[in-house]
């Protein structure tokens, strides 16, 4: 009787509005199954079901009745909500649960409410990051694919101003705070530690609680135009040192013009510490 019950209980499912749109906020880690008992208030299933039908279901255990809600309407995005809870998992292992938040934005059509016989497929459209993503849902038995939007937000302690700053201000951390913010909306960039900022020079002014990005705050020259420098060059395991001068001021990381003390040549240069460059790259 239960499986008569659960297999009209797919059917009629199956006849709700085809465009039916689910949108659920959830928090990653969390059990999304616990919300099949409200799904059934909330979408008005029972007003598709026959007299005998609810009369059936008197006798049939909550459980069960989930169990077939499950299979019949809720099937996909629960599997799209264990492979997005995955995927999180393996690309923000840092995170802590509650920091991980993402919305899914799934519209069922008459074809992808059938069961899919086969494993479903999966694949990003492009990198998982903070912000908006689609996610490619494809089956093979009976063929379909459907698009799935995916809002994600990712919390971190970023780095704003405790107090209201001036532009040229020399920073040091004292005037810092952190503050959790969603990463995906800090389009112009971050920093996390506000120790790592100090001595660094205020572009503009920043009012108390902006967020500082590398767009504000620019690093400290560790070479100044005219100063003599040490520039390591050669190849493999072979390293060859000469005195130059640098013919413009740099940050770490940044390519110069340094003339060659020596040759008289210039050439360009990475500065991969105070008064150090190279020509090598992956030295910074």
């Amino acid at each position: 009787m239960a499986i008569a019950v659960i297999t009209q209980l797919q059917h009629q499912c199956q006849k709700t509005d085809s465009t039916m749109k689910t949108k659920h906020r959830r928090l990653f880690g969390q059990n999304n199954r616990i919300a099949l008992h409200f799904f059934l208030l909330s979408a008005g299933i029972d007003k598709y079901l026959s007299i005998s039908v609810k009369i059936a279901l008197t006798g049939i255990s909550s459980a069960t009745i989930a169990s077939a809600v499950n299979a019949a309407t809720l099937s996909l995005e629960a599997q799209i909500d264990d492979y997005v809870a995955h995927a999180l998992a393996q690309q923000y292992p840092e995170i802590k649960s509650e920091d991980l938040q993402y919305t899914v934005n799934l519209v069922i059509s008459p074809q992808q409410q059938k069961q899919c016989s086969e494993e479903l497929a999966f694949d990003w459209r492009g990198d998982l990051n903070a912000g908006a993503n689609t996610l490619n849902v494809s089956c093979s038995q009976p063929l379909w694919q459907v698009y799935v939007p995916i809002s994600l937000e990712v919390y971190k302690q970023v780095v704003v101003a405790a107090t209201p700053l001036s532009r040229q201000n020399r920073i040091v951390p004292s005037q810092l705070a952190t503050q959790r913010m969603d990463i995906g909306t800090l389009r112009m960039g971050y920093f996390t530690k506000p120790e790592s900022l100090a001595g660094f020079e205020l572009q503009r002014t920043v009012k108390s609680g902006q967020v500082i990005t590398p767009y504000i705050a620019k690093a400290p020259a560790l070479v100044q135009r005219g100063d003599w420098v040490t520039i390591l060059s050669g190849r493999g395991a072979l390293t060859v040192s000469t005195t130059g001068e640098a013919l413009k001021d740099g940050v770490l990381g940044e390519q110069i013009p340094v003339r060659n003390l020596r040759s008289e040549q210039t050439i360009r240069a990475w500065i991969i510490q105070k008064g150090v460059v190279s020509t090598k790259k992956g030295q910074i």
